[in-house]
């Protein structure tokens, strides 16, 4: 499996288990951790593997917190 440190918006939809409607609708809320870049939006892996787990890698909500109705 490849581990790249930066997924664009349907890897990371694809790690978290949720649309990439919804992965951008809450990157764009601050609930998952994400950078913008332009209009883009990236997420480094290492940050969304800490929020599926509780740990809120910088300052959004988990999907055990009210986050989101991905993994929980």
């Amino acid at each position: 499996m490849d581990r790249k440190p930066l997924l664009g918006m349907n890897e990371a939809a694809h790690v978290v288990g949720v649309s990439h409607w919804t992965l951008r609708r809450w990157a764009k809320a601050g609930v998952v951790p994400a950078v913008r870049v332009g209009r883009k939006f990236l997420f480094r892996r290492a940050e969304l593997e800490a929020w599926l787990r509780g740990g809120s890698a910088h300052g959004g909500q988990s999907p055990q917190d009210g986050g989101g109705h991905g993994r929980a």
